[in-house]
């Protein structure tokens, strides 16, 4: 009895002091509620304001024993004056001049817990009315309606303080590139009409003189320096004594001279305390690295649509005879699909692996230019040698690639043009499961295409807005040499020997849609849409080397199935033997998925995703109950050379069987999947 009250009375004693210290700290704000709020989400309003709701259960639990996660927040009546301010601030930045608002909150003093409530009454929307520009005077027409016809500012379109911000960069941007070297913003005159719910600007800048560049003042620094002239620097910049000052011409150029290789660091820019008039020298400042490098790498990547893990070494040789040329022979071999990989098959003989057993070992040898016939064109011309086992399958490739990557103004959309030539010869061993059977292909490709791409999303490493489409187009011609032999059950031997050739074009378009869905740029939504077809000319499927068609699933892929293994069920026949093989692929692809994507801290994320896709061998094989679909989650690890990933897939559709998730075992519908990049 006594123990039953003591440990009574020590309860006791405990939560009251628990709830004491809680009080000292305050109510735990629970909630922050916003009503009338059309226009904005609370999401977003919750992150302008001073007062925080707190996290829900779990990140309070993470927090209290790890770094991770997050604390309850308390209510103090003292912010919400603050919070009113900023609720105006954002509203009026916004376009809504007249937006009024009001508060309450609630204290649940038994839970010790609070809610807080905004009321908002946003009023009308604002649009923009007439708008000005003050300070162009000294300036051409040709350029001023340049400047002009690059602003937007729609008139059935809502102020924004963010959009006017971004119109003035514009023009400022414009004045720089036309020689205006100390163009600035001044100040900027917003004329609110009520009665009309209009916002007429009037924007002051401030453009100064007209520059040209007088010389290219070069400082070069490191163990390399005395192999590279100044002269090849300045002929790599392509700008020239005399010629207007133009920005975007100097940014474009520090990114050619950096593509090069020569440098460890690099920085091109106006000597302005050494201007004289209007003429302002450049400086080129740079470190210049060793012309031989030679140094083993472990190889992580993300080819094939699968977490690859292996060794490999390159060698590097700068300034390769003169012009800026660079020579790099690289070699590599790795596992594929190091997740799934078989590793006690690893040390067999190569007859005796199992169909676990996946790798590749790759070597090549290539030379790259930045110019072209004096224009600023990056060439390469690569040789390279791929070989390829996966399931007992083999695949051989020799090859030679020439490309021409065009330089393109960054003002346009288009920021890739790639046109390339490869030519390629092609072994192919597939496994048939059956030893009475065998087939051996040998291709013979040219191939003509070119790449055009668009990358217009605002961070390669977490990009929470814009866009990146990417469109191939080739052209190809192939021969291929089949053998086969089949041991009939007479012990007689079938043989086939037969050559075939076929002509067939390849078009593949990739799109990616990044959509904000918070101020803080740490959430986004984003879009993937891919589609792939390959249509014969001349000749059959059976032609078309294995190595250009099309695969789904993997890490980049429909997550919820391995890399490369939603392949055709109607697999393409050769002489009545029917291929069921991963390095088989389709002529027909869809493929897309859809990411919830937010950064909990500033190195670590989450995501959510949901994706589709398969292949076909034509878009007359398309059935819409054929296309995989798969969800799951992931996380990430944001380093400063690239997010490192890991997903958890399920199989939410499986066309193969056409049951759901919820008939079957969710463990064994589940893949998991490493990856280096965002998906998409």
């Amino acid at each position: 009895m006594r123990k039953t009250i003591s440990l009574t009375f020590f309860l006791g004693l405990f939560f009251s002091i628990a709830a004491y210290a809680q009080q000292q700290k305050g109510y735990e704000l629970l909630a922050i509620n916003f009503k009338g709020n059309n226009s904005f989400s609370s999401e977003k309003l919750r992150e302008i304001i001073v007062s925080k709701q707190s996290p829900n259960w779990y990140w309070k639990f993470l927090n209290s024993f790890t770094s991770f996660g997050k604390g309850p927040e308390f209510f103090d009546s003292a912010s919400i004056p603050l919070d009113l301010i900023s609720l105006k601030d954002f509203y009026t930045a916004n376009g809504y001049f007249k937006a009024k608002f009001s508060y309450s909150y609630k204290i649940d003093t038994a839970k010790i817990t609070a809610v807080l409530n905004y009321d908002i009454a946003e009023g009308p929307e604002f649009t923009y009315g007439n708008f000005t520009f003050i300070g162009l005077k000294r300036v051409r027409q040709e350029i001023v309606n340049e400047i002009y016809g690059k602003i937007n500012f729609d008139p059935h379109t809502r102020y924004s303080e963010e959009n006017v911000h971004a119109n003035i960069t514009k023009a400022i941007t414009v004045l720089m590139d036309e020689g205006y070297m100390l163009a600035a913003f001044d100040s900027t005159i917003v004329d609110i009409k009520p009665k009309e719910n209009k916002v007429n600007l009037i924007i002051f800048l401030h453009t100064g003189r007209k520059y040209t560049i007088s010389k290219i003042d070069i400082d070069k620094s490191g163990s390399g320096k005395d192999f590279v002239s100044d002269n090849l620097l300045r002929q790599i910049t392509a700008i020239n004594p005399g010629d207007y000052y133009d920005q975007d011409k100097i940014t474009v150029s520090q990114y050619r001279l950096a593509r090069t290789g020569l440098f460890n660091t690099i920085q091109l820019g106006p000597a302005i305390t050494d201007t004289s008039g209007s003429k302002v020298p450049l400086m080129l400042k740079g470190n210049i690295g060793m012309m031989n490098e030679m140094s083993p790498e472990i190889v992580m990547d993300n080819q094939r649509e699968e977490f690859n893990l292996g060794l490999g070494a390159n060698f590097v040789r700068k300034n390769f005879l003169g012009d800026a040329r660079k020579l790099t022979l690289n070699v590599k071999g790795e596992i594929l699909d190091a997740v799934h990989f078989n590793y006690a098959a690893f040390f067999k003989n190569p007859t005796s692996r199992d169909s676990s057993f996946q790798g590749s070992f790759e070597s090549s040898l290539l030379m790259e230019q930045p110019y072209l016939f004096n224009r600023p064109i990056t060439t390469s011309f690569e040789l390279y040698l791929q070989t390829v086992t996966q399931n007992q399958s083999n695949i051989n490739t020799y090859g030679a690639k020439l490309s021409l990557d065009f330089e393109m103004p960054t003002y346009t959309y288009v920021s890739l043009l790639k046109p390339y030539f490869i030519f390629e010869y092609v072994e192919y061993s597939p496994n048939l499961n059956d030893p009475a059977i065998s087939l051996k292909s040998r291709s013979t490709t040219s191939v003509i295409g070119a790449q055009v791409g668009s990358a217009k999303a605002n961070d390669i490493m977490f990009p929470t807005k814009g866009d990146n489409l990417s469109f191939i187009v080739e052209g190809a011609s192939s021969q291929t040499n089949f053998k086969a032999h089949e041991i009939l059950s007479t012990g007689n031997i079938s043989y086939v020997d037969q050559t075939e050739s076929a002509l067939f074009y390849k078009l593949q378009g990739t799109s990616a849609f990044y959509l904000p869905i918070s101020n803080d740029n740490n959430a986004t939504l984003a879009i993937k849409f891919e589609s792939g077809y390959i249509q014969t000319i001349k000749g059959g499927y059976n032609v078309i080397p294995p190595n250009r068609t099309f695969f789904a699933g993997g890490s980049n892929s429909v997550r919820g199935w391995r890399a490369r293994e939603l392949v055709p069920r109607d697999s393409i026949q050769y002489f009545g033997i029917t291929l069921s093989d991963s390095l088989r692929g389709g002529t027909f692809l869809l493929d897309g998925s859809f990411e919830f994507r937010r950064k909990f801290a500033p190195k670590y994320g989450f995501v959510y995703f949901f994706d589709y896709g398969n292949t076909w061998n034509g878009y007359r094989s398309f059935h819409f109950d054929q296309v995989a679909v798969s969800t799951g989650f992931g996380f990430r690890y944001y380093s400063q050379i690239a997010p490192f990933r890991i997903d958890f897939g399920f199989k939410l559709y499986d066309p193969s069987d056409k049951r759901t998730i919820f008939t079957k075992s969710v463990l064994k519908q589940m893949e998991i999947h490493f990856g280096i990049g965002e998906a998409f």
